[in-house]
């Protein structure tokens, strides 16, 4: 059975999705994380999460934009900096829509950004449409997300502009751990 892991610290947007989950009964298992430091650990099978038969990678990755003390851009970044993951779909999911934050999850190569629904229809939409997504990107490589085109928010930026917001994002993520 395919596997989402979901990271999201705001227990209200686990819930909902939970139900939606619930109630759309996909042929995927959902995984849920809420911090930095243990979804690594999920990621790469160590502490808690090293009984790989029970903790099976993920197949994608819907990933919250703001999760506490930690970007999910953060994580996004740790992701495609490894090369165990960077084929690994990541799927940002947020309720803040501003371009700026857009484009730079788009610059750190998420493959798709998705705006957070709030009713239960929408959210089940949304894991409809996760269900054909996995069923058409994982028989692809690079993986291919179509399925959630329709759902995807595209920054208006040139791409000149989202080199720049990945330069930026990182120079300032050097600066901080200097610090």
């Amino acid at each position: 059975m395919q596997t989402v892991l979901y990271v999201e610290d705001d227990f209200n947007d686990r819930e909902l999705m939970i139900n939606a989950v619930n109630r759309a009964k996909p042929q995927f298992e959902l995984r849920l994380q809420n911090d930095f430091g243990e979804t690594i650990d999920y990621l790469r099978n160590q502490g808690l999460y090293e009984d790989r038969g029970y903790y099976q990678p993920p197949d994608l990755v819907l990933l919250g934009y703001s999760l506490g003390d930690f970007k999910g851009t953060d994580l996004l970044d740790w992701i495609r900096k490894k090369s165990k993951f960077q084929t690994l779909p990541v799927v940002m999911f947020s309720s803040n829509t501003d371009e700026q934050i857009v484009a730079k999850c788009y610059a750190l190569s998420a493959n798709c950004f998705i705006a957070k629904p709030f009713q239960t229809t929408e959210r089940l939409r949304l894991v409809n449409c996760l269900v054909n997504c996995l069923n058409v990107c994982l028989q692809t490589m690079p993986p291919r997300m179509e399925k959630l085109a329709e759902l995807a928010i595209r920054p208006a930026l040139p791409r000149r502009s989202l080199r720049r917001e990945v330069r930026e994002y990182r120079s300032e993520a050097v600066a901080s751990l200097s610090l």
